[in-house]
């Protein structure tokens, strides 16, 4: 995945959003060995014909990387059970450790839709220089777009008031590679800032976007 995707606000009480489950375990994938592990050593014991799954591995696995705190224990067991699916059905994914299991496309929001694709009151029509001139037809168009866009600020404005909804925006888009790090590592927020220094990373700033995320997405953490 190329850049962040979009994240649907949440409100206080909701359940982690299932992209930054996704994102956070992408970034395990990719800088830690755990799901690597759990393709070479947990994988192979699996048997889907049947559907079984040697779940003492599962939980060993589970209590190696230390995802065991809160909420993200559960999302973590039922994830890794998702994996070792997906990778049955999908090689080429277990060959290169895809652990998104093909979730991209169905956690749709209606933040994603683009919601005047079908509102009258902005649909684009063509140009008829018979009907009335350039001006006229431009400033008809512009005006209908930008009355409806000022009207869908001031609804999602008021929708997320209503439900003490809030965006989530990781302080680096690396924060998440960061608490991987942390969460299953170990590693401290001086060792990180240490690796990622090309991307002039500091002590502080891995602390800060570490544990902002842990927060949300109920990750227990170390003062490192």
């Amino acid at each position: 995945m190329s850049g962040l995707p979009y994240v649907p606000p949440q409100s206080p009480g909701d359940p982690v959003a299932g992209e930054l489950v996704i994102l956070f375990f992408e970034a395990v994938a990719r800088v830690t060995p755990a799901f690597r592990e759990l393709r070479d050593q947990v994988f192979p014991k699996c048997d889907l014909r049947y559907n079984r799954f040697p779940l003492d591995d599962i939980d060993a696995w589970l209590g190696r990387w230390n995802f065991d705190y809160g909420e993200l224990e559960h999302l973590a067991g039922d994830w890794a059970i998702t994996v070792l699916r997906y990778w049955a059905a999908h090689p080429e994914a277990r060959a290169v450790l895809a652990v998104d299991c093909g979730m991209w496309e169905y956690l749709k929001s209606p933040g994603r839709r683009i919601a005047g694709d079908k509102n009258p009151r902005v649909q684009l029509s063509r140009w008829n220089p018979c009907r009335e001139s350039y001006a006229a037809w431009s400033a008809r168009l512009t005006n209908g777009i930008d009355n409806y866009l000022r009207e869908e600020k001031r609804r999602n404005e008021a929708e997320l008031e209503k439900y003490e909804a809030v965006a989530f925006k990781p302080e680096n888009p690396l924060a998440f590679e960061w608490l991987a790090l942390s969460t299953c590592c170990g590693f401290s927020d001086g060792k990180i800032a240490l690796r990622y220094r090309d991307r002039k990373a500091t002590r502080a700033a891995v602390k800060k976007a570490r544990q902002r995320l842990a927060a949300r997405l109920g990750v227990g953490t170390l003062d490192t």
